[in-house]
């Protein structure tokens, strides 16, 4: 059984995707060099947007996109830890 979502419930999805887009679009423009601030923020943009898609893929049951998105939220989840455990190990030198 395919849900249905409300007109309200996937406006919020498209801005947590829109969110997404923007992040990606800023890094592009940035040419991938970001300080450790941006690249937080730019993580944590991704993560929104990851988990909007996620939810939306759920919630439609499209099982196939859905594992995609969990595989994405979760490198991305990494990439933030390791930069954010590399520069602590900077800061404690």
């Amino acid at each position: 059984m395919i849900l249905h979502l409300q007109g309200e419930v996937m406006f919020f999805l498209y801005i947590m995707v829109i969110t997404q887009m923007l992040a990606w679009a800023y890094f592009s423009y940035k040419g991938g060099q970001l300080n450790d601030k941006q690249f937080y923020i730019f993580t944590f943009c991704m993560l929104i947007g990851q988990t909007g898609a996620s939810i939306e893929t759920f919630l439609s049951q499209s099982w196939a996109t859905f594992s995609v998105q969990i595989f994405f939220f979760l490198f991305t989840a990494f990439g933030g830890i390791k930069r954010y455990s590399i520069t602590k190990q900077k800061t404690t030198q």
